[in-house]
């Protein structure tokens, strides 16, 4: 397993319409396609997903900014009550996939991960995605 964090693009179906949060239920579906390094991944199976709680060392920055803005919000963004966000973590949704870059290359299995404010699925059109891991 190779560990990258690099940004990405998501775009739903195979007409390659951009959209940073794709699929039906708000998060990567068969047919979606990923920009990575230049090169266009079409998503084959959707293995597994779930979402992973960061931990309160993590965010000592984010918390910060906490307490210097009006309450509610961060960035200007408002916040939403979250048992995750109370103690500090980050909610990270995460897709496990199998992808190929063409119809003749090798099928791998890759990690998509969108970084969240809450637990509300809305707000996957409107995080940042990237490529969390890729399994040899």
């Amino acid at each position: 397993m190779r560990t990258y964090g690099e940004v990405i693009s998501i775009r739903t179906g195979s007409a390659g319409a951009d959209s940073s949060g794709a699929g039906s239920a708000g998060g990567v579906a068969v047919g979606n396609q990923f920009l990575w390094r230049s090169r266009i991944y079409v998503v084959r199976n959707v293995l597994a997903h779930w979402v992973e709680s960061g931990t309160w060392w993590t965010s000592l920055q984010r918390q910060s900014k906490l307490r210097a803005l009006p309450s509610g919000s961060v960035d200007g963004v408002p916040v939403e009550p979250s048992i995750t966000r109370d103690v500090g973590a980050t909610e990270r949704w995460v897709w496990r996939v199998e992808a190929a870059a063409g119809s003749s290359a090798p099928i791998g299995v890759y990690d998509v991960a969108c970084e969240i404010r809450g637990a509300d699925s809305a707000e996957l059109a409107q995080g940042q995605w990237r490529l969390a891991r890729a399994l040899d």
